[in-house]
């Protein structure tokens, strides 16, 4: 469990509450572990706050014409450490946010040669200016790094 009262934590700003409050879109790649791009993918994002937790709507379009959607709820204790929920991920979501960068952990189901490999993220995105962020996610399965998402976001 995280430290703080994330149950009883109010609305709270940091990079990921500013940044993501309305409507960003981000366009990116998807590499292999061989540093090979597998797939490029745009996303766009509606972020609001509903009572005392911030509600993160993505649509993710990709170039093989897949598209998936994910809602995101997450709540902020007051030393910046966050949990968040996802129905399509494998648990729950621990990380932290502050004014310049989100971090995040967390495991999620990738379809890969016709099965589906629960992958552990590990999501990192930086603050590059008031309305540009971006974002790098390393995928690992038993802590070897098997691919990496690169990620532009702009408001």
């Amino acid at each position: 469990m995280l430290q703080g009262d994330i149950q009883g934590a109010g609305k709270v700003s940091n990079l990921m509450t500013t940044f993501f409050t309305g409507k960003s879109t981000a366009r990116g790649l998807i590499f292999d572990r061989f540093d090979k791009i597998r797939n490029r993918i745009e996303v766009t994002m509606i972020g609001r706050w509903l009572e005392n937790s911030f509600r993160l709507d993505e649509t993710f379009a990709y170039a093989d014409g897949t598209v998936e959607e994910r809602i995101w709820s997450v709540k902020f204790a007051g030393d910046g450490t966050l949990q968040a929920h996802c129905p399509s991920f494998a648990g729950e979501v621990k990380g932290w946010s502050n004014d310049e960068e989100v971090a995040m952990g967390y495991r999620y189901p990738v379809p890969i040669g016709g099965r589906v490999f629960n992958l552990d993220f590990d999501d990192h995105m930086y603050r590059m200016g008031e309305n540009m962020l971006l974002e790098r996610v390393r995928m690992s399965k038993f802590g070897i790094t098997v691919g990496e998402i690169i990620l532009t976001f702009r408001k």
